[in-house]
């Protein structure tokens, strides 16, 4: 009834949270550099960070799936499973999101100009910035790191933990990440 609803729904909140706030500040931070780019150098670079990020995101897809198979996976083994074990198996699911990755990463990595030719045409200027991708594709791995580590705290319905750690790396990088695309522009924002 009723109070089935208000409990299941009290779960999902707690379990979710971290979530809804992690999102929020990953949206702030997002935008955070985009708004120093258009206010200390010019909009080009605010164009180039928006289409880098777009190709240095196409592992969203894997982050988002690691984190939907993780927290179900870890609530439900937390209890059956000693530490030493859980972490041989949040290490396999770690390189399984790995070899998810390479492929694509490393075509980026390597040709980080043809890559951006490819997605946008032949005469893009995108394509004048491939160390400013190759650097934001390296920052998106520590993404990907991060969803692992964060869907585990929450499957460990240590939401408390996992939105602290998104909020201290999140203001790490909004004053470091802030400075470093008030000094370097684009390459400082990736």
């Amino acid at each position: 009834g009723l109070a089935d609803l208000r409990r299941n729904l009290l779960t999902d909140w707690t379990m979710a949270s971290p979530v809804v706030g992690a999102t929020l500040l990953a949206a702030f931070s997002t935008q955070w550099y985009l708004w120093f780019l258009a206010w200390h150098h010019d909009t080009t670079g605010t164009a180039a960070l928006a289409a880098l990020a777009n190709v240095a995101a196409l592992i969203s897809p894997i982050m988002l799936g690691i984190e939907n198979i993780l927290v179900p996976e870890v609530a439900r083994l937390r209890s059956q499973l000693p530490f030493g074990e859980m972490l041989r198996h949040l290490r396999s699911r770690g390189l399984l999101c790995v070899t998810l990755i390479v492929p694509v990463y490393a075509a980026v990595l390597l040709f980080p100009a043809g890559c951006l030719r490819l997605l946008y045409g032949h005469a893009t200027i995108y394509a004048a910035y491939p160390q400013a991708l190759r650097v934001l594709v390296l920052a998106y791995v520590t993404y990907l790191a991060n969803s692992i580590l964060s869907a585990t705290l929450r499957g460990y319905r240590a939401g408390r933990a996992a939105f602290l750690m998104q909020a201290y790396s999140a203001a790490f990088g909004l004053v470091l990440g802030g400075w470093l695309t008030i000094t370097w522009g684009l390459d400082g924002a990736c």
